[in-house]
């Protein structure tokens, strides 16, 4: 009987040149010890020849596979052209699947779907041309990588929906990944941080202590750290944060990334100023309570005493009762100027009590200074006006009338000589901004201006300003100024819309 010749194909400058191959004992072991799949097709595309491998991967037996067109296992089809009737087309036009992968579905007989991994060689017998399918399963990678796929599903998700800002950081604090609640944190669009490193939005006076830690983190004398730090928003306000920072290093221990988390403080810490303040100003109330009853009273019954005299020295028409209702009017200015202190005082040591209403700050702001508008012309002092309409905001008109007026006189007596007072408003979406500028004298660095019993006036009380800050605090807004020594002062007063208050309450 004569024994089958098979012979693989290599392809040889463009030509295929067969080399013989026995169907043996050997070869058949050979084909069955292959750890993938493997049939032998023939140019009709019918399967002639399969291993173990295939029966196990597909549930058919040999028997049942024999005779049977290739697409019963792969329906896809491997075949560039499944109308020809032969294989040919691998070998005769550009065999562009020969020696390359492709990843199919191939059908189990139970019709279960399998993902395979097809890869063809071709082959040439006395029968004719062939083509050797080797078939790998890749049902266990496909689930790996599916179980990857929804590993970093959920760490994206975990990572971009976190409820506090989340990043990674490159060993020198450049920004790799940041989430959405620390874009919200610190007011950047994610392309704005990733452009830059962590330095450039930390407070200048913490990033010594931060690079510091880090280093320690370097050299593994910590695994993690916590750290309370100020970062700087994108419109310039500090920021309080608790910095959580982890270094991830590969298996080996080489250092690969930093891994942050930076939840907001900034409400934590204004509750605490808060606290902190109603402690000290409780403590100055039971002072100014013991004040008030201990001197007030005297002082007002001084002051009714002195009216009484200056009556009765001006019925007495001479040098001496002239000479003494002087005095007198001198007295009552020092008893006035003491009583408003103890107001003041007693206004300070009390914690604003804010009736809070949505309000038109720049009407406010208008009204109040319409209402000081003959005081400043007999100043021979200019006003000028660059309002724009702003978002409305929650205030106590009343409180905010008071800050208006504190300010519009303060800046009045920094210009005895005359000069301009200009008001002007802007705004964000988060915030509304007002100023109040004089072309006075200036401030001298180093003045505490906002602390109690401060002053720069040569009667001042020292608690008008800070009477001031304290109502704006109450407000969640804020004070600042920048004066010019001999040039003016600008006072901004910061209050946020009504809608990002709301927020803020949530």
């Amino acid at each position: 009987m004569r024994k089958k010749k098979i012979a693989t194909a290599s392809r040889t400058e463009g030509a295929l040149s067969p080399t013989r191959l026995d169907i043996t004992p050997s070869f058949r072991g050979f084909f069955d010890a292959t750890p993938d799949a493997m049939m032998l097709m023939n140019c009709q595309g019918k399967i002639v020849l399969v291993n173990k491998q295939t029966e196990q991967l597909f549930g058919y037996t040999g028997q049942e596979l024999q005779g049977c067109p290739i697409e019963v296992v792969l329906p896809q089809g491997i075949r560039e052209d499944q109308s020809a009737p032969h294989a040919d087309v691998f070998i005769t036009s550009p065999p562009r699947l020969l020696g390359k992968s492709l990843e199919l579905t191939g059908i189990h007989k139970n019709k279960s779907a399998i993902p395979v991994e097809v890869s063809l060689n071709a082959l040439e017998a006395d029968e004719g041309v062939m083509l050797i399918v080797v078939v790998r399963d890749l049902s266990e990678r496909k689930q790996a990588e599916a179980a990857l796929r929804e590993s970093e599903d959920r760490f994206r998700q975990a990572f971009d929906l976190a409820a506090i800002g989340k990043a990674l950081l490159t060993l020198d604090g450049r920004w790799l990944r940041v989430n959405r609640a620390l874009c919200d944190l610190t007011g950047y669009a994610e392309d704005e941080l990733l452009g830059t490193n962590f330095q450039s939005i930390t407070h200048p006076e913490d990033v010594s202590a931060d690079f510091t830690v880090t280093q320690r983190l370097l050299a593994g004398e910590l695994h993690t750290y916590e750290l309370e730090q100020r970062y700087l928003h994108k419109h310039g306000r500090q920021v309080w944060v608790l910095l959580s920072i982890s270094l991830v290093r590969d298996a080996a221990g080489t250092p690969l990334y930093f891994i942050a988390e930076v939840q907001d403080l900034t409400e934590r810490k204004r509750l605490e100023r808060q606290l902190r303040e109603r402690e000290r100003l409780a403590t100055i109330g039971t002072t100014v309570a013991k004040i008030a009853h201990e001197i007030g009273n005297p002082l007002n019954g001084m002051f009714s005493t002195l009216q009484v005299l200056e009556r009765q020295l001006a019925q007495q028409p001479n040098t001496l009762a002239s000479l003494l209702i002087e005095a007198v009017q001198d007295l009552q200015h020092e008893t006035d100027r003491l009583r408003s202190l103890l107001q003041d005082l007693q206004s300070f040591a009390r914690a604003p009590e804010l009736s809070l209403r949505l309000t038109n700050i720049t009407a406010v702001a208008t009204e109040a200074l319409r209402s000081t508008t003959s005081y400043f012309l007999e100043q021979g002092i200019g006003i000028e006006q660059d309002l724009v309409t702003v978002p409305l905001v929650l205030a106590d008109e009343e409180k905010l009338r008071q800050v208006l007026l504190n300010l519009y006189k303060n800046a009045a007596e920094a210009m005895p000589d005359g000069g301009r007072l200009t008001l002007r408003s802007s705004h964000s979406e988060a915030a509304v901004w007002l100023e109040v500028q004089d072309t006075g004298k200036g401030i001298q660095e180093g003045v505490e201006i906002f602390a109690p019993f401060v002053t720069t006036k040569a009667h001042g009380t020292g608690l008008g300003l800070a009477i001031v800050k304290q109502i704006i605090e109450a407000h969640r807004g804020t004070i600042a100024y920048k004066s010019i020594p001999g040039q003016g002062t600008t006072f901004r007063v910061t209050f946020p819309t009504a809608s990002s208050s709301a927020q803020q309450e949530v």
